[in-house]
């Protein structure tokens, strides 16, 4: 039977690298907008080029600033 410690020691991390991983899961492209998946508002979270608000280039196919409007008007 697993001791209260030892069960503490398996969760136990600094707090730099609980930040560390809480930003990369909350915001995997490091552009400041959480992933949609966490309550965000970022539309691709591989991508930091694609936030809202960001400048759109038009005919590139690519939804930059996460409107969700047709990129070929």
């Amino acid at each position: 039977m697993l001791s209260l410690l030892s069960v503490l020691a398996c969760i136990w991390v600094d707090q730099t690298e609980y930040n560390d991983v809480r930003d990369g899961l909350l915001d995997g492209d490091a552009d400041g907008f959480q992933n949609l998946d966490h309550g965000g508002t970022d539309c691709d979270d591989a991508d930091a080029a694609v936030y809202p608000g960001a400048t759109e280039t038009w005919y590139d196919g690519v939804d930059s600033d996460c409107e969700g409007d047709d990129d070929y008007d």
